[in-house]
């Protein structure tokens, strides 16, 4: 803990009355002999520790009364170089602490297990809670991890008898949350569909839509759709271009006279839904390979040479 011309001043529980010995204790004294004297006698080995470190993740928005997630990763520091033991740590976990207006979900608990129990040093290791806000707020709260690392010292001349040790390990951080509400659903725009216009029998349809969230954003978002008017949707899921906001997918093609309905359902980050399914835009009907406005004008470009036929052949009956 310091040192002068004379003496280092350190914490040692070495020799304390409580195992036997005689001054063991906080911020003893020793001279520069006696200090060189028993740290040679392990070859002038020491210990490295480094508090634990404690990053954590949590939403931006959050929906009053639904449950969001706080994540904590703890990472134990590496070892020094050429370090002869690493000191894994055993039986830890993790403690949070939270104000009056945060609670956490139901089946929760504010101490946790990290990971196995089990931690290396250069490893980390994330644990999670489920919490509850009541609306929009800025709080702290507190997370603390422990853990228990061993070993033993040896003895040195009968004044210093050997002992085994364990010594707590970990580290304690107050973090502030800035929690914003979002109670609004997403807003899914007209979509349209290639093709346009008559769909033949076994044509795959595409389907896009536009679709915003100016608070959490879109989580995702799927198209249903059925066949015949039949209680069974089928879900398809529409990939998201977080840029432009466009979705699309595609409907498989299906036989002539299929009556083919859709609808699309969005989700925000924090779950809020929407859903568009008007019949306006989301209906189409397969029609045969050739469709009534192809087979119009094709009927009346064949009868168009019948009729000429017919009245060519009325006129040379007449000249006759």
């Amino acid at each position: 803990t310091g040192y002068n011309e004379t003496h280092i001043f350190l914490h040692d529980p070495w020799n304390k009355p409580l195992w036997g010995g005689r001054y063991g204790c906080a911020y003893i004294a020793f001279d520069y002999t006696t200090f060189l004297d028993l740290w040679l006698y392990s070859g002038y080995w020491a210990l490295y520790t480094s508090p634990w470190t404690i990053n954590i993740s949590t939403p931006t928005y959050v929906k009053p009364e639904t449950p969001f997630q706080i994540n904590a990763t703890i990472a134990y520091p590496p070892p020094p170089p050429n370090a002869p033991d690493n000191y894994p740590a055993s039986s830890c976990n993790a403690t949070i602490t939270l104000p009056a207006n945060l609670t956490l979900a139901q089946g929760e608990t504010s101490k946790k297990t990290l990971g196995t129990g089990f931690l290396q040093a250069g490893a980390n290791s994330t644990v999670s809670w489920m919490v509850i806000a009541n609306s929009s707020i800025s709080c702290n709260i507190i997370i603390e991890v422990e853990g228990l690392i061993s070993g033993s010292v040896w003895a040195h001349s009968i004044n210093y008898t050997a002992y085994d040790y364990s010594d707590r390990i970990g580290a304690k951080a107050n973090f502030t949350l800035e929690l914003n509400e979002d109670s609004n659903s997403p807003i899914i725009g007209i979509p349209s569909r290639v093709p346009e216009d008559d769909v033949p029998a076994n044509q795959q349809v595409t389907v896009f839509v536009n679709v915003t969230d100016a608070e959490s954003g879109v989580k995702n978002v799927t198209l249903y759709y059925n066949l015949n008017n039949s209680q069974t949707w089928t879900a398809e899921p529409m990939s998201y271009n977080s840029t432009s906001h466009v979705c699309n997918t595609t409907i498989p093609g299906q036989p002539a006279g299929t009556y083919v309905r859709f609808k699309i359902v969005a989700y925000d980050k924090v779950g809020n839904n929407a859903t568009r399914d008007e019949t306006e835009y989301c209906t189409y009907q397969v029609v045969p390979e050739f469709p009534l406005s192809l087979i119009l004008p094709l009927f009346m470009a064949l009868s168009i040479p019948a009729i000429l036929y017919v009245k060519k052949k009325a006129i040379r009956k007449t000249k006759i």
